[in-house]
């Protein structure tokens, strides 16, 4: 395994993300939402209901089309979203508290977009993949039923969430250092070692929260209709906000040649380091 470096514990990661979004709140909220809920409320038409796509097998199938068009048109959404936080961030680093560079942002979209979508559906192929291929097997050597079921799903997530740790920082690197597609996996897998089990929990904790309380308490306070997946959608690209900055702040400390890591005082986006370019 990877020596782990000596890094921060996940609190203070999750304390820097938090606190940046409030000490910003309504910029920070009132931007990102603006640029993901009008084409993110239009996935709500496309995505069929969950009810369909557990129907059965012949049922799902002709909706994978829209399932899968709908989770890139999101995706990409959010994508835009990290590039409008990051720029404002690196903006006030610069000292330029109040700007918003929408016109580099969109300069930008196109390359970053298209590392993160290779990394999200990379990371979706792969775990299908490795799923039926160890189904198969299992199944050849233990028979159908619920161990093959098991063993599989274990094997596939084991393959695919090595892959996604490893190359998590890819659409970050595009970003900031306007890298290659091939430059920038290759930079993020230098970057993410000896940070994976931080990744990895600062992913779940964000996963946690998405998917599993922010659905849960809306679903409760708003209903499931039409307004409450809004609400829905809202929630999920306002605690995106955080979860960017933590992640970020996590990249600056594996950069090897960030002589040091990030000062975390009130004034602390002013005190990152300018140079965070990995080495070669």
């Amino acid at each position: 395994m990877t020596e782990e470096r000596s890094l921060r514990p996940l609190s203070s990661y999750l304390e820097f993300g938090w606190r940046l979004h409030w000490e910003d709140f309504s910029q920070l909220t009132a931007w990102a939402l603006g640029a993901y809920l009008p084409l993110s409320i239009l996935t709500l038409y496309i995505q069929p209901p969950v009810e369909m796509i557990f129907k059965g097998a012949e049922q799902a199938l002709p909706l994978l089309p829209r399932i899968f068009a709908a989770q890139v048109i999101l995706r990409v959404l959010e994508t835009f979203v990290l590039v409008l936080i990051i720029l404002r961030i690196e903006a006030r680093r610069n000292g330029d508290e109040n700007i918003w560079d929408i016109e580099e942002a969109f300069s930008r979209i196109r390359r970053v977009a298209t590392v993160d979508l290779a990394y999200f559906v990379g990371i979706q192929a792969i775990t299908v993949l490795v799923f039926w291929l160890g189904l198969m097997l299992a199944s050849m050597f233990i028979g159908s039923g619920p161990p093959s079921f098991y063993f599989a799903i274990s094997v596939a997530a084991f393959v695919s969430i090595g892959a996604a740790v490893r190359y998590y920082f890819a659409s970050l690197i595009a970003l900031l250092h306007g890298t290659s597609f091939s430059e920038s996996f290759r930079m993020a897998g230098a970057v993410s070692s000896g940070g994976e089990r931080l990744i990895v929990t600062i992913v779940m904790t964000y996963m946690a929260v998405r998917y599993m309380m922010l659905p849960y308490f809306f679903n409760k306070v708003f209903g499931g209709d039409i307004f409450g997946q809004v609400m829905i959608q809202a929630g999920f690209i306002a605690t995106s906000i955080p979860y960017y900055l933590a992640g970020y702040l996590l990249y600056l400390d594996l950069a090897p040649a960030a002589k040091e890591q990030v000062t975390l005082s009130r004034e602390a986006i002013k005190e990152v380091p300018d140079d965070i370019s990995p080495d070669e």
